[in-house]
Order: C-alpha cells, then structure tokens, then sequence
C-alpha cells in the first residue's frame, strides 16, 4: 500500500471515530458520564483506533481497553471474538 493510500484509509479509520463519538449507545454515555466525572488520573479515550478495530474506551499507556457490549453485538459474535483475540495479542488487557 502507497503513502496516499495508507492515508487515505487512516482518515477513513478517523472519520469513522469521530462517528462512532458522536453516536454513542446508552451505555456508552453513562460509562464515559462516570469517567469524566470521576476521573482515573489517566487520560481516557473514546472510540480509539487500534490496529484495524475500534476500542470503545482505552487507556493506551497501561494497554486497558473497556469495550462496553450491547445488543448491536448480538449479532457480531464472532467479529467480537476476533476483535477480543487480535487485543490480546497485542498485548492489551481488558
């Protein structure tokens, strides 16, 4: 893949972020309402971009990844699963 299109893909990967931010589900708002509210002392984000799936909440210096799971997922098990695998083998916990 050339440079144009790795960063025509990564914008794509971005845009969708901000997507996903901006259209979060129920349980999403009240988990990031809680942390914004609370704070954990580490900087927390939203919708991350990591590797070629999205995190719903990561802390990236400590590898922690908070997915919060409803009933859209019902219906993706498996993307789910292999979402799940491909963080662990990066390393990151959950």
């Amino acid at each position: 893949m050339n440079r144009r299109d790795r960063w025509l893909a990564n914008r794509a990967l971005v845009e969708r972020a901000r997507s996903l931010r901006r259209d979060m589900t129920p349980a999403e708002r009240i988990l990031w309402k809680e942390l914004r509210r609370h704070g954990l002392g580490r900087h927390v984000r939203r919708q991350a971009v990591i590797g070629p799936f999205f995190a719903d909440f990561a802390i990236l210096p400590a590898r922690l990844i908070v997915e919060v799971d409803g009933g859209v997922h019902d219906s993706q098990v498996g993307r789910d699963r292999e979402r799940t695998e491909w963080f662990e083998r990066a390393g990151y916990s959950r």
